[in-house]
């Protein structure tokens, strides 16, 4: 539909919004504002692979649906997630 993820910043700290393709923006709820690298929506859309540095790092994947919030892995150079169909 159009829709994409994004991470705006303006600092060290971002927080993942949603963007329309009129442009508003909506925050995404289920995350805080963290040191996020830049987010990666899956082919389908119903998953964003994430990597947050800090305090709890690891790769992420963000359910779009459901909020959920699953670390698969721990640590390491999780810098630039990719998707493969």
């Amino acid at each position: 539909d159009g829709t994409m993820v994004a991470l705006p910043q303006t600092d060290a700290r971002g927080t993942l919004v949603w963007v329309t393709p009129d442009g508003q923006v909506r925050p995404i709820h289920t995350l805080e504002a963290a040191d996020f690298q830049p987010p990666r929506l899956s082919p389908d859309g119903r998953r964003i692979a994430i990597t947050e540095q800090g305090a709890r790092p690891g790769l992420y994947i963000l359910g779009t649906a459901d909020g959920s919030r699953r670390r698969v892995e721990t640590g390491g150079a999780d810098y630039s997630p990719i998707w493969s169909r």
